[in-house]
């Protein structure tokens, strides 16, 4: 699972033209969900919408984020149920969808283990191998489920409310490997509100873009390699955007080191253990962000040879992925989809 953390360090490259810049062009920065997000955008007739757009990410924290107590998640995480809003249903009912497809891959209701190997707001490992069995039975989406109740209120409207409701009170759900990406989703839908047709929104590294830069050039980003105990890296790759969803997820960023073993913040659901695998770094570009942060995830989780025939057997999905990996000898591979090669410039 993905912390808040980037998973790679983005560059917004942008190719040279001689063409002059729009009237209306701009960079927004700022924080949010324990990390930082990005937006660049241009066009005739727009405005600043740094408000709107820090009032929605506002809004998703307090929604999603494990690390926020007073948050809904929080809340569903310490009670039989709980009342939940529009976004945690967008995002469970997602989660569920990609759950079955990834065959478990990628499964929210880890966050038991999660917090076992010291991967949550607690931090500290706390884990062995009977406590990695009886937490594995708090781990499966089947436990949780949807319940709506409407009613009218005082000017005779129709009211409705959806509860988030669980099977067993210990069970919990961590939305860090999807609800970043829905973030950035939920934030390009609100710039295509006010009419913006280009731009790049990045929140903890993943992205979407739309359109051309302000050079009337594709976006253009860059990808990490997947290098640890480096605080700055160099780039593996550029990848060219329009119109697509990226999100990386890898196993360098975030992990720790105990008696010599290195341990990933990426936890197999099927076994209840850190990922083990040559799989360094995927990055996957989708329509929507949200299912690229998931599947980027739940590959991580397959390991290369599992995620290729992933691929090949659901090309309806219209994913493209790009895998850095190790061989036997330990040096640095790379594989890209025939869709992500013609986007790809590589060995920078």
């Amino acid at each position: 699972m993905k912390s808040s953390l980037h998973l790679f360090t983005l560059f917004l490259l942008l190719f040279s033209s001689c063409g002059a810049p729009p009237k209306d062009d701009y960079a927004l920065y700022g924080e949010a969900q324990g990390t930082t997000y990005s937006i660049k955008y241009w066009g005739d007739n727009l405005a600043n919408y740094q408000y709107g757009i820090d009032s929605l990410l506002r809004e998703l924290d307090s929604s999603l984020s494990t690390y926020m107590p007073g948050s809904i998640i929080s809340r569903v995480n310490e009670q039989d149920s709980a009342a939940v809003d529009d976004f945690f249903v967008t995002v469970f009912t997602r989660s569920i969808e990609i759950n079955e497809l990834t065959e478990g891959a990628f499964d929210p209701s880890v966050m038991p283990l999660v917090q076992a190997w010291g991967f949550g707001p607690n931090k500290a490992p706390e884990i062995d191998t009977s406590k990695v069995d009886s937490l594995r039975a708090l781990v499966g989406l089947s436990q949780f489920g949807i319940s709506s109740s409407t009613w009218l209120n005082s000017q005779n409207e129709k009211v409705a409310i959806n509860y988030l409701i669980k099977a067993k009170k210990e069970i919990q759900l961590d939305f860090n490997a999807i609800a970043q990406g829905y973030s950035v989703d939920v934030l390009t839908a609100y710039l295509d509100s006010k009419q913006v047709n280009n731009y790049l929104v990045e929140v903890g590294g993943e992205v979407r873009a739309k359109g051309e830069n302000a050079k009337e050039n594709w976006w253009l980003i860059g990808i990490d390699k997947p290098e640890d105990h480096v605080k700055r890296r160099p780039l593996q790759a550029k990848l060219a955007l329009q119109n697509t969803a990226m999100a990386t997820s890898g196993s360098y960023r975030k992990f720790y080191e105990l008696n010599g073993t290195k341990y990933s913040h990426t936890i197999d659901p099927a076994t209840g253990y850190p990922v083990k695998h040559a799989l360094l770094s995927v990055t996957v570009l989708a329509e929507d962000c949200m299912s690229a942060d998931a599947y980027a995830t739940a590959f991580m989780v397959m390991g290369l040879k599992k995620s290729r025939l992933f691929l090949s057997q659901h090309p309806d999905l219209g994913l493209e992925a790009y895998f850095i990996y190790s061989n036997e000898e330990g040096k640095r591979l790379t594989q890209a989809t025939a869709g992500l090669s013609e986007l790809l410039e590589e060995d920078l």
